[in-house]
């Protein structure tokens, strides 16, 4: 299992040098964190229903991003 820092630590860590070599499994946990809070914090969904699958976008071409929603009760 990897530990890794806590979020605001990988946050500061990426902008604090512009050379900063930075981990894939620390953009992926900072990624989720932004979409967990914007949808907790923004939108005002119970936290409690919130929940980031981390579905793998490998093969994507190009620049794209692709977010995948799924609503269940």
């Amino acid at each position: 299992m990897i530990v890794l820092p806590p979020f605001s630590e990988i946050e500061a860590a990426l902008f604090a040098d512009d050379s900063f070599q930075v981990d894939p499994s620390w953009l992926k946990r900072l990624s989720e964190e932004r979409a967990k809070n914007y949808l907790v914090v923004t939108k005002g969904i119970d936290a409690s229903r919130v929940f980031i699958s981390g579905e793998s976008t490998e093969g994507n071409s190009g620049n794209r991003s692709a977010v995948k929603f799924e609503l269940t009760d």
